[in-house]
């Protein structure tokens, strides 16, 4: 993984000595040769080259990371849809029976005693009215049909992680060959001492 190249004049004026300084000079030397083999191996033999695939592989990490985002997203909507219609389907029945009795006395006690369900049925009427659905709901199998179509989408993006990396890595580089390109032939430390 390429390293970002230190930055010398900072850490000199932060109080580090010529010991550092010289150091810091080789490690940056190293560090930009490794940045030019992995450019080379990579094929990029311009600038212009390498801001197009740092372009690229930032563009494709974003992308996939807000597909893996959304996909995720409706993924836990599914999954909490399906709780919910569980949940009504398991309350309906006893709803119904609660509705069908007619003295409030029995009906308060059969509400007591079927308090959980009864809860539940309605906390899950009240989500379906939540999310727009009127009188059909989806179906449980059309769920799952979606829910495995979208797993298969996500596994379709590839490693996400292994894509930040990648990302990080052409920045990183891209970073570098910046320094590389506006760094002075001479550092100003060097000319101002000449010049004395």
């Amino acid at each position: 993984m390429p390293k970002l190249l230190i930055d010398i004049e900072a850490k000199i004026q932060q109080g580090y000595g010529a010991g550092f300084e010289q150091w810091a000079k080789i490690e940056n030397l190293k560090e930009a040769a490794r940045n030019l083999i992995f450019l080379q191996e990579n094929g990029v033999g311009t600038y212009e080259e390498l801001v197009k695939k740092d372009n690229e592989v930032s563009g494709d990490y974003g992308r996939s990371n807000d597909r893996r985002k959304a996909i995720d997203a409706r993924l836990a909507a599914i999954t909490e849809t399906q709780k919910y219609i569980g949940n009504y389907s398991k309350g309906q029945a006893v709803y119904k029976e609660y509705r069908a009795i007619k003295n409030p006395k029995k009906a308060q006690a059969f509400y007591e005693e079927h308090r959980a369900p009864m809860t539940l049925r309605a906390a899950a009427k009240k989500y379906f009215d939540e999310q727009g659905f009127e009188k059909t709901l989806p179906s449980i199998e059309s769920l799952k049909r979606e829910y495995a179509t979208l797993l298969s989408d996500k596994k379709s993006l590839g490693n996400i992680k292994e894509k930040r990396e990648t990302m990080i890595k052409w920045a990183m580089v891209k970073n570098n060959v910046e320094r590389f390109l506006a760094a002075p032939i001479l550092p100003r430390r060097t000319l101002e001492r000449g010049a004395r």
